[in-house]
């Protein structure tokens, strides 16, 4: 099953928030950073709900998994995508709006 995960980019560039992925509570982080100069990029870090970072600061970009790669237990089992309209990364007012995280329960084969 794929569920979008509800964010929205207003009213600013700092973003937390609980979901729950897998039975489990996780905290999504988006920040908005303005190092990259005048295309900036949102960074998305993931937690579990005691705070424990599982995933560091990590660039949003279209179409790359940001739990593919995660190796610790804590981690959901599925995996967390952006996805976005244009098929670019998304800008600062995009989020919820052409770009969206969408979660991707693992499937079982038996």
């Amino acid at each position: 099953m794929i569920l979008v995960v509800p964010v929205s980019s207003a009213p600013g560039s700092c973003l937390t928030q609980t979901v729950t992925l897998d039975g489990r509570d996780y905290v999504l982080r988006l920040l908005w950073s303005e190092r990259a100069g005048a295309s900036g990029h949102w960074l998305l870090r993931i937690s579990d709900d005691a705070g424990t970072t599982i995933k560091g600061d990590t660039k949003v970009c279209h179409g790359v998994s940001f739990t593919l790669r995660l190796t610790s237990s804590a981690r959901p089992e599925g995996e967390l995508w952006c996805v976005t309209v244009s098929e670019s990364d998304p800008r600062l007012l995009d989020l919820g709006a052409g770009a969206y995280l969408l979660y991707v329960e693992e499937v079982s084969c038996a």
